[in-house]
């Protein structure tokens, strides 16, 4: 007769090694290649003890729709969430079909899915905002909400042409030509036979 304590001491062992979901320190991320070097934040019984699970490599993931991505920038310490495979991910990420293998939920088959702030939570007042809000710690953020996007830095940089179909309201001066000629718009004026004139400020 099969001992039921021994039975349910080797479901438990084998349901010990089946990664479905859990989370995770970053060691070092490798911006270049998408990959991350994660502490699991999970002890698996051994015998009589509980010990650490191995430090393990895994892919990150950008967020990635038609062509544009959204890239994090974790860092070491950064809580991860990390999402347990079925089968090896290597050739699915290249879009090549795995085999599928007796390697169920295996932990070299975990990926980064996100990350998670450390509880308890600590969100400034200032970027507790209607609408989506994408922020630094610092006090920057990108806010959208139904028919108005709110930008907050201490420098906004532009690198292309922008188009503007509605009014400009700008509460301090503007510099044109800053490479070249640095012209002020609020000196900014043309000598006339009536007078200057101009968009002076």
């Amino acid at each position: 007769m099969i001992d039921a304590d021994l039975l349910n001491d080797k479901f438990d062992f084998e349901l010990s090694k089946i990664f479905i979901g859990f989370l995770g320190l970053i060691e070092s991320f490798d911006k270049d290649k998408m990959e991350a070097k994660v502490k699991p934040l999970v002890k698996v019984k051994n015998k009589d003890e509980f010990i650490e699970l191995p430090v393990i490599f895994c892919p990150v993931n950008t967020w990635y729709s038609n062509k544009t991505m959204i890239i994090p920038d974790y860092q070491k310490g950064d809580i991860v969430e990390l999402k347990g495979n079925i089968y090896p991910v290597q050739n699915q990420l290249k879009g090549i079909s795995e085999n599928a293998s007796p390697l169920r939920f295996n932990l070299s088959n975990c990926t980064v899915i996100g990350g998670h702030e450390k509880r308890p939570i600590k969100i400034s007042p200032s970027l507790k905002k209607e609408g989506l809000v994408i922020c630094h710690e610092n006090g920057d953020f990108f806010n959208l909400k139904k028919d108005e996007v709110k930008i907050k830095s201490k420098k906004i940089i532009l690198d292309g042409d922008v188009a503007v179909t509605g009014d400009v309201e700008v509460d301090k001066d503007i510099t044109w030509m800053k490479k070249s000629k640095p012209v002020k718009a609020s000196k900014h004026i043309h000598p006339t036979p009536t007078g200057p004139s101009g968009v002076g400020l």
